[in-house]
């Protein structure tokens, strides 16, 4: 299965899973920087050499996905004529394949030492989403309903990887949509007395519990005793 790695082109995500030699990227972000709505159709229409099926690890688990090659990328610019096709044909051109193909990768220049502290706190896309996804796996078969841990998943998955929430956004909104929750205001306490019966502990107090939703970011502390959700 193919290294995925995200590009930003003027703060839109791009997710390349070539190499040097075979450069390939992800068609649907190539439609939505071109602003072509129907993706669909606009993959279809390129040739059979110009497209391929691809086999990707997503926030949904593994799926097939059209990926376009140089060639397909060029056909999608030239039909385009928005403003911004000429310049993503510039940065694929003069920045992107060249440098790819010098060094195997494109970064955008960062100091010494921020690139290394990157490399030693930043594991990969990949395992990235093999850990969310076991999370999520986890959190249902503690009881946790499959589309909250679902949607719980993403939110891990957007705090990890930031240039990729444009592309969960979606996926979570589509979780939200099929399954309309009516909000019901539950105090910690209850919380913890439900958590505690589902994982099958003598006791979960509402302090752990208002703890556990600041850590993750579901509630702000207002005063010392008082939190409110966000």
């Amino acid at each position: 299965m193919p290294n995925i790695e995200i590009f930003n082109f003027e703060e839109q995500p791009v997710r390349f899973v070539g190499t040097a030699e075979k450069p390939l990227w992800v068609g649907k972000d190539i439609c939505d920087i071109l602003s072509l709505s129907k993706y669909r159709d606009a993959l279809a229409r390129l040739d059979s050499d110009e497209r391929e099926l691809v086999l990707l690890d997503t926030p949904g688990g593994k799926q097939s996905v059209t990926c376009i090659n140089e060639s397909g990328m060029y056909s999608l610019i030239f039909d385009s004529r928005k403003p911004q096709a000429k310049r993503l044909k510039k940065w694929v051109t003069s920045e992107v394949l060249p440098s790819i193909r010098k060094t195997g990768s494109y970064a955008i220049a960062q100091s010494s030492a921020s690139q290394s502290a990157k490399n030693e706190s930043t594991l990969s896309i990949q395992d990235q989403i093999l850990i969310a996804n076991f999370g999520a796996e986890s959190a249902i078969n503690a009881g946790v309903s499959k589309p909250i841990a679902e949607s719980i998943k993403l939110d891990s998955l957007g705090n990890v990887l930031p240039e990729a929430k444009p592309l969960l956004l979606p996926q979570k909104n589509a979780i939200a949509s099929a399954n309309p929750i009516e909000e019901q205001p539950v105090s910690p306490t209850i919380i913890g007395q439900r958590v505690a019966a589902k994982m099958g502990l003598d006791k979960v107090s509402a302090i752990a519990v208002n703890k556990k939703l600041l850590s993750l970011g579901y509630q702000l502390s207002v005063t010392r005793l008082t939190c409110s959700p966000t």
